[in-house]
């Protein structure tokens, strides 16, 4: 909005007026001994939170620092007892409702279907039989989206599956022959227009 604008003198004038009794660092004259102190401050590392971009990388521990590390650290291994204490102590921990994340089971059906490995591997053949190739504009690689012929929601509702295992026993979710790739524009323009695949 202000592009190509230009301020007036009168303008500048009462801006520098009104900065001029500013105590702040905004509008104020640094003397030559508080910019020496400054650049003091910067170039030297006196004050951590005036650095020169840059000078955590050039900071180096001291020898002594370096030894005194590796003593607290040397010869410290974990015995298997240890291990196997630890693993005990974690093992079912933040799964399932003990989980902070968990929302009370509200992952839907198709969710859970879509994520389990049987469909990961679905869409792999899928992929790998077409050539990693859209079979609609028959452009290679890229986003590819793996898309039922026979509708995904329609099988699970014809088959009346309710369960994440009733899917995995259901044969003709997993059909490969009821599979087809798409490049993400081609899928997109097929569900927009409502259709079971692209003519």
């Amino acid at each position: 909005m202000r592009k190509g604008s230009h301020r007036t003198e009168a303008a500048k004038e009462k801006q520098r007026k009104k900065m001029m009794g500013n105590t702040s660092a905004l509008g104020c004259h640094w003397t030559e001994a508080a910019r020496k102190k400054k650049s003091e401050e910067t170039s030297g590392g006196k004050n951590p939170m005036y650095r020169k971009p840059g000078y955590w990388l050039k900071k180096r521990r001291t020898v002594e620092t370096r030894e005194k590390i590796g003593k607290g650290n040397k010869g410290k291994k974990r015995t298997e007892e240890f291990k196997q204490k630890i693993h005990k102590s974690r093992k079912g921990k933040f799964r399932g409702s003990d989980n902070p994340n968990w929302k009370g089971g509200r992952t839907s059906l198709a969710e859970s279907i879509r994520t389990c490995f049987e469909y990961r591997q679905w869409r792999s053949d899928i992929f790998t039989r077409d050539d990693f190739t859209c079979q609609k504009c028959y452009r290679r690689g890229g986003w590819l989206h793996a898309h039922h012929k026979k509708a995904f929601a329609l099988i699970l509702e014809l088959n009346d599956i309710t369960t994440l295992e009733q899917a995995l026993e259901c044969s003709e979710l997993w059909d490969i022959n009821n599979g087809v790739t798409y490049c993400k524009k081609c899928h997109d323009l097929l569900q927009k227009n409502g259709l079971s695949t692209i003519v």
